[in-house]
């Protein structure tokens, strides 16, 4: 009979728990992670500034060059019609 009684008394504090207890816990930590965002958002940029951190290193094995290019000469190439015979 006690094994029951502390199985109902689980059940329904799990019950209040997840009716009351989760949900105000999960929107405590959404207003928290959504303000961390925020601030950070913030303190990095003013609105309408754009910034790149990102500047490609110069190649230094560049293979071609162009004092090295050769200069060629392009024919132009009649199509022939084809022959019924």
């Amino acid at each position: 009979m006690s094994l029951l009684f502390y199985i109902l008394i689980f059940a329904y504090l799990f019950y209040l728990a997840s009716r009351y207890l989760f949900p105000y816990l999960l929107k405590r930590y959404l207003r928290k992670v959504h303000q961390q965002y925020a601030d950070k958002q913030s303190q990095n940029h003013k609105e309408g500034e754009v910034s790149v951190n990102f500047i490609p290193p110069e190649s230094q094995n560049n293979k071609f060059k162009p004092e090295d290019a050769q200069e060629v000469d392009f024919e132009e190439i009649k199509k022939q019609k084809p022959s019924n015979t």
